[in-house]
Protein backbone atom coordinates (compact mmCIF):
# COMPACT_ATOMS: atom_id res chain seq x y z
CA UNK A 1 0.00 0.00 0.00
CA UNK A 2 1.40 3.26 -0.94
CA UNK A 3 -0.08 6.45 0.85
CA UNK A 4 -0.53 10.03 -0.40
CA UNK A 5 0.73 12.51 0.95
CA UNK A 6 -1.04 15.50 3.34
CA UNK A 7 -4.69 14.62 1.09
CA UNK A 8 -3.41 11.34 2.62
CA UNK A 9 -4.28 8.36 0.56
CA UNK A 10 -4.62 7.04 -3.04
CA UNK A 11 -4.15 8.39 -6.49
CA UNK A 12 -5.56 7.44 -9.76
CA UNK A 13 -4.33 5.79 -13.19
CA UNK A 14 -5.26 7.01 -16.37
CA UNK A 15 -8.60 4.64 -17.79
CA UNK A 16 -11.43 5.46 -19.80
CA UNK A 17 -13.98 6.48 -16.45
CA UNK A 18 -10.32 7.02 -14.43
CA UNK A 19 -10.80 5.19 -11.13
CA UNK A 20 -8.14 5.21 -8.28
CA UNK A 21 -5.84 2.93 -8.02
CA UNK A 22 -3.43 1.67 -5.09
CA UNK A 23 -0.29 1.41 -6.87
CA UNK A 24 1.80 2.98 -9.74
CA UNK A 25 5.09 4.68 -9.33
CA UNK A 26 4.10 8.17 -7.84
CA UNK A 27 0.75 7.26 -6.02
CA UNK A 28 -1.40 6.50 -3.19
CA UNK A 29 -4.13 7.36 -1.44
CA UNK A 30 -6.58 10.22 -1.66
CA UNK A 31 -8.46 9.19 1.08
CA UNK A 32 -12.32 9.58 0.59
CA UNK A 33 -14.48 8.15 3.47
CA UNK A 34 -17.16 6.04 2.21
CA UNK A 35 -20.84 7.25 3.28
CA UNK A 36 -20.91 5.74 6.26
CA UNK A 37 -17.65 6.70 7.22
CA UNK A 38 -18.39 10.36 7.05
CA UNK A 39 -20.04 11.60 10.07
CA UNK A 40 -17.00 10.20 12.28
CA UNK A 41 -14.20 11.88 9.75
CA UNK A 42 -13.45 14.32 13.11
CA UNK A 43 -10.47 13.13 14.07
CA UNK A 44 -9.07 13.72 17.43
CA UNK A 45 -5.38 16.07 17.69
CA UNK A 46 -2.53 16.01 19.80
CA UNK A 47 0.79 15.65 20.20
CA UNK A 48 2.73 13.43 22.66
CA UNK A 49 5.44 14.30 25.09
CA UNK A 50 7.85 12.79 22.25
CA UNK A 51 6.64 15.42 19.90
CA UNK A 52 4.70 13.39 17.55
CA UNK A 53 1.71 14.71 16.13
CA UNK A 54 -1.07 12.07 16.68
CA UNK A 55 -4.45 11.98 14.86
CA UNK A 56 -7.35 9.60 15.45
CA UNK A 57 -10.54 8.67 14.30
CA UNK A 58 -12.64 7.57 17.26
CA UNK A 59 -13.25 3.87 15.78
CA UNK A 60 -9.93 3.85 15.90
CA UNK A 61 -7.65 5.59 18.95
CA UNK A 62 -4.56 3.95 20.46
CA UNK A 63 -3.46 3.87 23.49
CA UNK A 64 0.10 4.14 25.02
CA UNK A 65 0.82 0.23 24.27
CA UNK A 66 -0.22 0.58 21.01
CA UNK A 67 1.30 3.65 19.84
CA UNK A 68 5.12 2.14 20.88
CA UNK A 69 4.08 -0.82 18.91
CA UNK A 70 3.09 0.95 16.19
CA UNK A 71 6.58 3.21 16.28
CA UNK A 72 8.79 0.10 16.98
CA UNK A 73 7.24 -1.34 13.45
CA UNK A 74 7.66 1.92 11.67
CA UNK A 75 11.46 1.98 12.63
CA UNK A 76 11.86 -1.72 12.07
CA UNK A 77 11.25 -0.75 7.63
CA UNK A 78 13.87 2.62 8.64
CA UNK A 79 11.43 5.53 9.48
CA UNK A 80 13.30 6.89 12.12
CA UNK A 81 12.59 10.62 12.99
CA UNK A 82 8.53 9.92 13.34
CA UNK A 83 6.86 13.08 12.63
CA UNK A 84 3.10 12.18 12.97
CA UNK A 85 0.73 9.04 13.66
CA UNK A 86 -2.81 8.77 12.66
CA UNK A 87 -5.82 6.34 12.12
CA UNK A 88 -8.20 6.70 9.51
CA UNK A 89 -10.37 4.76 6.87
CA UNK A 90 -8.64 3.46 3.75
CA UNK A 91 -11.06 4.91 1.10
CA UNK A 92 -13.36 3.99 -0.21
CA UNK A 93 -13.45 0.67 1.88
CA UNK A 94 -14.21 1.24 5.66
CA UNK A 95 -11.36 -0.30 6.11
CA UNK A 96 -8.95 0.87 9.27
CA UNK A 97 -5.45 1.42 9.25
CA UNK A 98 -2.78 3.34 10.85
CA UNK A 99 -0.81 5.74 9.02
CA UNK A 100 2.98 6.99 9.80
CA UNK A 101 5.22 10.11 8.45
CA UNK A 102 8.58 10.85 8.66
CA UNK A 103 9.88 14.23 9.28
CA UNK A 104 10.73 16.24 6.21
CA UNK A 105 13.71 16.95 4.51
CA UNK A 106 14.11 20.30 2.31
CA UNK A 107 16.93 20.57 -0.30
CA UNK A 108 16.17 24.06 -2.07
CA UNK A 109 12.78 23.45 -3.44
CA UNK A 110 12.86 19.76 -2.97
CA UNK A 111 11.13 18.19 0.14
CA UNK A 112 11.51 14.88 0.68
CA UNK A 113 9.32 12.23 3.17
CA UNK A 114 8.42 8.29 3.86
CA UNK A 115 5.36 6.99 4.76
CA UNK A 116 4.11 3.67 5.36
CA UNK A 117 1.29 1.86 6.11
CA UNK A 118 0.61 -0.16 9.67
CA UNK A 119 -2.39 -2.81 9.50
CA UNK A 120 -4.14 -4.60 12.15
CA UNK A 121 -6.43 -7.88 11.38
CA UNK A 122 -9.16 -6.73 13.13
CA UNK A 123 -9.42 -3.63 10.71
CA UNK A 124 -9.68 -4.68 7.77
CA UNK A 125 -9.18 -7.43 4.65
CA UNK A 126 -5.86 -7.06 3.82
CA UNK A 127 -3.69 -10.44 4.24
CA UNK A 128 -0.30 -10.68 6.33
CA UNK A 129 2.45 -11.54 3.87
CA UNK A 130 4.96 -14.22 5.40
CA UNK A 131 7.86 -12.03 5.92
CA UNK A 132 5.57 -9.13 7.31
CA UNK A 133 7.12 -7.85 10.32
CA UNK A 134 4.76 -7.44 13.43
CA UNK A 135 4.39 -5.97 17.41
CA UNK A 136 1.37 -7.34 19.12
CA UNK A 137 -1.68 -6.95 16.68
CA UNK A 138 0.03 -4.54 14.51
CA UNK A 139 1.71 -6.03 11.25
CA UNK A 140 3.85 -4.00 8.24
CA UNK A 141 5.46 -5.39 5.04
CA UNK A 142 8.62 -3.35 4.34
CA UNK A 143 6.53 -3.02 0.74
CA UNK A 144 4.46 -0.25 2.52
CA UNK A 145 7.16 1.78 2.72
CA UNK A 146 7.00 4.74 0.04
CA UNK A 147 9.55 7.71 0.03
CA UNK A 148 7.80 10.51 -1.56
CA UNK A 149 9.42 13.97 -3.03
CA UNK A 150 7.60 17.16 -3.36
CA UNK A 151 8.74 20.26 -5.46
CA UNK A 152 7.72 23.76 -4.79
CA UNK A 153 6.16 26.29 -7.09
CA UNK A 154 4.95 29.98 -6.66
CA UNK A 155 1.50 29.85 -8.25
CA UNK A 156 -0.74 32.96 -8.58
CA UNK A 157 1.10 34.01 -5.40
CA UNK A 158 0.98 31.47 -3.20
CA UNK A 159 3.62 28.77 -2.88
CA UNK A 160 2.21 24.94 -3.71
CA UNK A 161 3.96 21.83 -3.34
CA UNK A 162 3.97 19.23 -6.21
CA UNK A 163 4.41 15.52 -5.72
CA UNK A 164 6.34 14.17 -8.50
CA UNK A 165 9.29 11.69 -9.52
CA UNK A 166 13.05 13.36 -9.89
CA UNK A 167 13.19 12.50 -13.20
CA UNK A 168 10.10 14.47 -14.14
CA UNK A 169 11.44 17.82 -12.39
CA UNK A 170 12.87 19.24 -15.92
CA UNK A 171 8.89 18.79 -17.17
CA UNK A 172 7.62 20.32 -14.35
CA UNK A 173 9.86 23.14 -14.12
CA UNK A 174 8.99 23.97 -17.45
CA UNK A 175 4.98 23.09 -17.94
CA UNK A 176 3.81 24.40 -14.60
CA UNK A 177 4.36 28.18 -14.61
CA UNK A 178 3.14 27.98 -18.39
CA UNK A 179 -0.16 26.40 -17.62
CA UNK A 180 -0.83 28.33 -14.54
CA UNK A 181 -0.15 31.45 -16.36
CA UNK A 182 -2.33 30.18 -19.44
CA UNK A 183 0.35 30.18 -21.90
CA UNK A 184 -0.23 27.30 -23.56
CA UNK A 185 -1.71 25.50 -27.05
CA UNK A 186 -4.38 23.61 -26.92
CA UNK A 187 -5.15 20.33 -28.85
CA UNK A 188 -8.63 21.25 -30.15
CA UNK A 189 -11.82 23.82 -29.02
CA UNK A 190 -13.43 21.05 -26.97
CA UNK A 191 -10.49 21.02 -24.67
CA UNK A 192 -9.73 24.88 -25.24
CA UNK A 193 -13.14 25.30 -23.64
CA UNK A 194 -12.84 22.70 -21.04
CA UNK A 195 -9.38 23.62 -19.72
CA UNK A 196 -10.39 27.83 -19.80
CA UNK A 197 -13.48 26.51 -17.08
CA UNK A 198 -11.41 25.32 -14.44
CA UNK A 199 -9.16 26.81 -11.22
CA UNK A 200 -5.42 25.57 -12.31
CA UNK A 201 -4.14 27.63 -9.28
CA UNK A 202 -3.88 24.64 -7.03
CA UNK A 203 -2.06 21.15 -8.64
CA UNK A 204 -0.98 18.54 -6.26
CA UNK A 205 0.79 16.06 -8.55
CA UNK A 206 2.52 15.68 -11.56
CA UNK A 207 3.09 12.21 -13.48
CA UNK A 208 3.89 10.69 -17.10
CA UNK A 209 0.57 8.87 -18.11
CA UNK A 210 0.18 5.12 -17.96
CA UNK A 211 -1.38 4.93 -21.33
CA UNK A 212 0.23 7.77 -23.45
CA UNK A 213 3.10 10.00 -23.88
CA UNK A 214 1.27 12.94 -22.48
CA UNK A 215 1.85 14.12 -18.54
CA UNK A 216 -0.57 14.29 -16.30
CA UNK A 217 -1.02 17.10 -13.99
CA UNK A 218 -3.71 15.96 -10.74
CA UNK A 219 -6.11 19.01 -9.29
CA UNK A 220 -7.32 17.06 -6.18
CA UNK A 221 -9.54 19.74 -5.27
CA UNK A 222 -11.36 19.65 -8.05
CA UNK A 223 -10.63 15.97 -8.97
CA UNK A 224 -9.35 17.14 -12.69
CA UNK A 225 -6.64 15.98 -14.69
CA UNK A 226 -4.78 18.82 -17.03
CA UNK A 227 -3.25 15.92 -19.75
CA UNK A 228 0.04 17.84 -21.80
CA UNK A 229 2.75 17.08 -23.47
CA UNK A 230 5.79 19.65 -24.61
CA UNK A 231 6.75 20.04 -28.68
CA UNK A 232 9.20 22.21 -29.92
CA UNK A 233 9.35 23.66 -26.13
CA UNK A 234 5.50 24.71 -25.21
CA UNK A 235 3.19 23.21 -23.81
CA UNK A 236 0.40 21.62 -25.52
CA UNK A 237 -2.87 21.03 -23.63
CA UNK A 238 -4.30 17.87 -25.15
CA UNK A 239 -7.14 16.87 -22.65
CA UNK A 240 -9.32 17.52 -19.61
CA UNK A 241 -10.79 14.44 -17.50
CA UNK A 242 -11.95 14.36 -13.97
CA UNK A 243 -11.58 11.53 -11.65
CA UNK A 244 -13.84 10.04 -9.44
CA UNK A 245 -13.62 7.16 -6.37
Amino acid sequence: MILWPETNWMLPMNSPRIFLLAAAALVAHLLVLPASGRAQRQSIETTNRAGIKLSYIPAARLNELELGQVLTLAQQVGIINIAKVSTDYARPSATKLVSVTSKERVDGRNISYETVAIHRPDWGEWSKPERAFQSGEFWVSASDKTTWLQRTFDIGGTTRRITLKEKDIPVADKAIPLIAAKKVRFKDEFTQSRFERIDIQQPSSLRASDSTHDYELWLHTSREIIYFRIENGEVVITAVGNYSI
